[in-house]
């Protein structure tokens, strides 16, 4: 709507018109949607950076929600340029069995779905035990 109304624009009387414009709230799906591009955009930003990092660690935690069903928080810290970060890379929901060999097909799963390695990051991580 405003850049319509910035469009058509012929005197100053439409910049009340567009500065009211402006300040309508957004709908409830507008918002949803602009969370969910953000948060696609900073998921993207940080999976950039871990496959350019030299060495990372996961740390996996588990909770139980409010329907039993058992969620993993799937922890990265990883070294960027000179600092070290660490960030909630996934959410990994398990209904049923939580073993081992099903946390780490899921987690085999995420890996592979952003195009990460375990390889890669198994010598990276004997490299770092090499370091003095």
């Amino acid at each position: 709507m405003v850049a319509v109304l910035e469009e058509l624009a012929t005197d100053k009387s439409t910049d009340r018109i567009i500065a009211s414009v402006k300040q309508i709230p957004l709908s409830a799906k507008t918002a949803v949607r602009r969370v969910h591009v953000l948060a696609e955009d900073v998921q993207r930003l940080l999976i950039d950076e871990i496959k350019e990092a030299r060495y990372l660690s996961l740390a996996i935690d588990e909770s139980t929600d409010n329907t039993d069903i058992s969620q993993k928080c799937v922890f990265v810290r990883y070294l960027n340029g000179k600092d070290f970060k660490e960030e909630l890379l996934a959410l990994i929901p398990l209904e049923g069995l939580t073993t081992g060999a099903i946390i780490f097909g899921k987690l085999e799963e995420l890996f592979q779905k952003h195009g990460l390695s375990f390889e890669k990051k198994s010598t990276w991580l004997s490299q770092m035990v090499l370091l003095p």
